[in-house]
């Protein structure tokens, strides 16, 4: 043998090595986009969509459906190009498609080409642009965590002011009786002066203040006294909102922990696996999280599937043993070994895994799925058919899906649950594994999150109003007179006359007996005094919250809602876009649900305020 002949035997032993390993090497999605955005850069739109559609087609190999990094690029260049170069249509008009077409899904991308259209004046657009992402912010996982988030922080503003409104409104109300049950109390039991009762009357009612307690419990306590005191539909609202307040603490921790959670990269990889999402900064903080933890099955698992969006396939064939050689039992993990071995044509190696699965796994349908997939490739067909129908026994829903819109792969990727996912990321917080990446991660328990001052009074107040009203009934409860305001009980007057009116306005507006001109007077005065000063508060209350004026006046129900929309619209438009803020700019959509809010909050002090200012005093 030559030189010549061993160098071009050489030569071909070279080639042949690097073309087996090539697709183990395949180009990654994060060298496509850069090309794309390069070439647009450069005016070569024709080259752009090349790459565009090598991208794509790419991520059909690799089982991706969604670029939301590249998406929200597209939907930003787009918006760039038209502020800086407002005449090359035919650039802003690929970048919005591309981001459409790079993320269909993503509501921040909806909200950019929303913005877009606003900025190019098209008006449909930009409605049906905004229709979509508001949609879409309920349908997509992470973004409908940061929208419950935003909702159950409005609510909660609107749920305390409008209980604390109600408070309010019967202190006003059923402060007077109350205060005279104490002074009589003090007097009868403790024989102090009727001063001296007063004073400590008053006391009594703002007592929580006196001990240093917080506006929950004074707001409780107010609930607790005034709830002898009430009307049926007031009592019905205290019970009501004291239920919600002792769930205001838990509804918040939750929200908070699922939006925080989310974001831990345990999560996020199963997320991203089973809604076929690709997002580079992924895969380094999973590989940051796998050497920190590397004796977990599932965390190799999941890295070994992020490896695979990015095309490393050797990698992931690593963490896939890496995965069955801690938890021989993991299914899922001789799938996606054997799916790999499916991807190179090595449909019996590929079989020989998909069994191992389900040997493992018994009941993982997608391992027959893919048995009949590679069965097919060898013309096996009668295995084919069994294969299919086993999978049916396993999860008919799935396989018929699978039937009727056939993967881009021909096989399907295993992909951890979610909710397995989850659990994981909240046992690696709990045991205080890789606390340096996952810093104070969120974690969620009922039973602490319910430990909270606000929830432990409230749960009081339920008890404790129903038990003091049930023991003040026996005795007796005072009234006061719709006329004057004035108190009374049944000691200060006979209960056969009217309970509503005092025994001074009985005289004087029910039976018209003759008493002096002087008392008559004094009596008038005082009756338009009290009136005046009611109307006035009402008013005043009305002013800055729509609806207590019809608490004032017992309409309970029909003041209470008006209150809670208008605290609601209010709260929506001063936190809207700061609570938990979009992706992209998203200006449209903030200056839209801003302007809708405040226009709903006006109409509704419009709509319930001015009936309160056209009162006027009944004497």
């Amino acid at each position: 043998m030559t030189a010549v002949t061993g160098r071009r035997l050489l030569a071909v032993a070279l080639f042949s090595l690097l073309a087996a390993s090539a697709p183990a090497q395949q180009l990654a999605p994060a060298d496509v986009w850069p090309q794309a955005t390069a070439a647009l850069d450069t005016g070569d739109i024709q080259l752009a969509q090349q790459k565009l559609d090598q991208l794509l087609e790419l991520g059909r190999n690799l089982g991706i459906s969604r670029f939301p990094l590249y998406a929200q690029s597209a939907a930003s260049l787009a918006r760039q190009i038209h502020h800086t170069q407002p005449t090359n249509k035919q650039a802003i008009d690929w970048a919005a498609a591309a981001a459409q077409k790079l993320d269909p899904k993503d509501p921040s991308v909806a909200f950019a080409i929303a913005d877009l259209a606003f900025d190019r004046s098209d008006w449909g657009g930009a409605v049906k642009a905004l229709t979509g992402g508001i949609a879409k912010s309920f349908a997509e996982p992470t973004a409908r965590a940061m929208t419950r988030a935003d909702l159950v922080t409005v609510l909660a503003i609107a749920i305390l002011g409008t209980a604390g409104l109600l408070g309010v409104a019967l202190f006003s109300r059923h402060s007077r009786p109350a205060a005279h049950d104490f002074r009589e109390m003090f007097t009868e039991k403790w024989g102090l002066s009727s001063t001296t009762a007063s004073v400590l009357a008053l006391a009594a009612l703002v007592l929580p203040l006196f001990l240093w307690l917080g506006p929950t419990w004074i707001l409780v306590f107010w609930y607790v006294i005034f709830f002898a005191y009430a009307s049926v539909s007031e009592r019905i609202a205290i019970v009501v909102l004291l239920v919600l307040m002792s769930l205001i603490p838990v509804a918040l921790d939750w929200s908070v922990y699922r939006v925080v959670g989310s974001s831990s990269p345990v999560v996020r990889a199963a997320t991203s696996a089973e809604l076929a999402i690709y997002h580079p900064e992924n895969v380094r903080r999973m590989r940051e999280l796998v050497a920190t933890v590397p004796g977990e099955a599932k965390l190799q698992l999941l890295l070994g599937g992020l490896e695979f969006q990015i095309g490393d396939e050797q990698q992931a064939s690593v963490h896939y043993r890496e995965a069955i050689k801690l938890d021989p039992k993991l299914g899922g993990a001789h799938v996606n070994l054997g799916n790999l071995d499916f991807l190179h044509n090595e449909f019996r190696s590929a079989v020989t895994n998909y069994e191992r699965a389900i040997q493992a796994t018994p009941a993982l349908a997608i391992a027959y799925f893919n048995i009949a997939a590679a069965s097919g490739e060898l013309y096996d067909y009668a295995r084919q058919g069994q294969m299919l129908e086993e999978a049916r026994k396993r999860d008919r829903n799935r396989v018929q899906k699978l039937i009727a819109n056939p993967p881009s792969m021909k096989i399907v990727m295993y992909t951890l649950p979610v909710d397995e996912a989850w659990a994981l990321s909240e046992r690696l917080v709990e045991k205080g594994l890789a606390r340096e990446l996952f810093g104070n991660y969120a974690q969620f328990d009922p039973l602490q999150s319910f430990l909270n001052p606000m929830t432990t009074a409230s749960l009081i107040g339920i008890i404790a109003g129903p038990v003091l009203w049930w023991n003040r009934k026996k005795k007796g409860l005072a009234g006061s007179c719709m006329k004057c305001g004035r108190t009374f009980c049944y000691r200060c007057k006979s209960a056969r006359e009217s309970a509503t009116y005092c025994t001074q306005c009985i005289h004087i507006y029910l039976k018209r007996d003759g008493v002096s001109l002087d008392t008559k007077q004094a009596k008038i005065n005082e009756v338009q005094k009290y009136q005046n000063g009611q109307v006035r508060l009402k008013k005043v209350l009305a002013t800055f919250f729509p609806g207590s004026g019809q608490i004032m006046d017992g309409s309970t129900t029909k003041g209470l809602i008006a209150v809670f929309s208008f605290l609601l619209f209010l709260a929506i438009a001063v936190f809207v876009g700061s609570l938990v803020p979009i992706a992209t700019p998203a200006i449209l959509i903030r200056h839209t649900v801003r302007v809708v809010a405040i226009l709903l909050a006006v109409g509704t002090w419009l709509l319930i305020s001015i009936p309160v200012y056209r009162q006027k005093p009944v004497y």
